[in-house]
């Protein structure tokens, strides 16, 4: 879970499935999209810098961690909500400069215990319930990559396939999920 003092405030209100994007952190910002057709959730990623950007984690080392506020900046979580607070798998990212990739977060809505409530669902782990009365809910992403080890470089100390590891952290705006 997430501190009140990372939370962003919704980049608009429940039209569209676009968030604003992130303010760039050492050339790199991100943004939320989301599609309840699909349904799924996607962080897409841009490189604003003139420079190329290599990531490599897990989400052991906080790749992303989500948060499902309503209206007035409360994240309400019933007692059996999934557990856990991150994407499955490995993250491997090459970002060209100037250019922007998608992270798919594996989500989907599925139906809580009694099967009565819509449940956000986000890789293995992440779930949320929505509102029954139809209100809106804002879903934001904190994005972390922490120092590559010293392991993350070629024998001559350049940086895997030419590019400049990338650490910090995003603070990714909501977005409305409905």
């Amino acid at each position: 879970m997430r501190d009140d003092a990372s939370v962003s405030e919704p980049s608009a209100e429940c039209e569209g499935g676009t968030g604003a994007w992130s303010e760039a952190v050492d050339g790199l910002r991100g943004r939320i999209v989301f599609s309840e057709t699909e349904p799924h959730v996607v962080i897409e990623f841009e490189n604003v810098s003139a420079i190329a950007l290599h990531w490599d984690g897990s989400p052991s080392v906080g790749f992303a961690t989500f948060a499902l506020r309503d209206g007035e900046g409360n994240e309400p979580m019933p007692d059996w909500a999934f557990g856990g607070n991150e994407i499955g798998g490995s993250l491997a990212l090459a970002i060209p400069p100037s250019s922007s990739l998608e992270r798919d977060a594996m989500s989907s809505f599925v139906t809580g215990p009694g099967g009565e409530t819509r449940v956000l669902r986000i890789g293995a782990f992440w779930g949320r319930a929505m509102p029954e009365d139809g209100s809106p809910r804002y879903l934001s992403a904190r994005v972390v990559s922490r120092a590559p080890a010293s392991g993350d470089r070629t024998e001559d100390g350049a940086p895997i396939g030419g590019a400049t590891p990338w650490t910090g952290t995003l603070e990714v705006p909501a977005v409305c999920i409905d």
